[in-house]
């Protein structure tokens, strides 16, 4: 179930999307107004004369509509972490620094159960926020340190968004079962040497490799083919190892 309230995706056709969450009033963009009477056709005009398609907003429509309270896991790495680990509908995830929850978000939509664990009471509750927004029952959220401990076990993923997760080490590993993939997100190559190390000194872990994931989009236009001016390129740093 995809949120509670109703809600209209209005989208141009070169691309250019609005949510409208409120359906009771004209919704105003500065291609002009869409008349609250025509939310439910399939095409309308603006009083501008520009053409919007509208549909009911898909999981991704209100995705991209989640409120930002922090540097945010972006598809691009949460897609990475996915591919790397494979994790799916029979997969419990645990997530652990959730920020205003996007990583959590996108694992819940494929996994079978999501579990964040998050110091910061204002995070705890924009997260909880858009969980609702995305109507994501199997996502809980808990306001803790995770260095107090997972209250989970044996599960197949654990996450840190976190800037010491060598300090974690222990409690990550008594969280996870045999074989599963612990991951961490670091925005500097110091804090990946310093987890690599750490790693390495236990016999509980098996450091696989560190990624970073590159964005680039293409102008595909009449006669123009050529990259986009501007790319997403560096966010962060995933380190992948696995528990044994």
């Amino acid at each position: 179930m995809e949120g509670k309230t109703k809600k209209i995706v209005a989208l141009t056709k070169d691309g250019k999307e609005f949510l409208i969450g409120d359906l009771s009033k004209d919704f105003h963009t500065h291609f002009g107004v869409i008349s609250k009477n025509d939310f439910s056709k399939r095409k309308c005009t603006t009083n501008t004369g520009k053409e919007f398609f509208l549909f009911t907003p898909c999981f991704v429509d209100l995705f991209k509509s989640m409120k930002r309270a922090a540097q945010v896991i972006l598809p691009k790495d949460s897609a990475a972490i996915v591919a790397e680990t494979m994790v799916g509908k029979k997969s419990v995830v645990v997530d652990a620094g959730v920020g205003s929850g996007f990583l959590a978000a996108f694992l819940a939509n494929i996994c079978k159960k999501v579990i964040s664990y998050e110091v910061r009471k204002e995070f705890v509750k924009i997260a909880k926020k858009n969980r609702d927004l995305l109507g994501l029952m199997n996502w809980e959220i808990k306001h803790k340190d995770v260095k107090n401990g997972i209250d989970e076990k044996n599960v197949d993923l654990v996450v840190f968004d976190l800037p010491e997760p060598w300090n974690c080490l222990d409690t990550a590993s008594a969280a996870l079962k045999r074989g599963a993939f612990f991951v961490c997100y670091l925005p500097n190559l110091t804090q990946v040497k310093r987890l690599v190390e750490e790693l390495g000194k236990r016999d509980d872990f098996v450091y696989i490799k560190t990624i970073e994931v590159f964005k680039r989009e293409w102008l595909v236009k009449e006669k123009l083919l050529r990259p986009e001016h501007h790319a997403l390129t560096h966010t962060a740093f995933l380190v992948f190892s696995r528990r044994v």
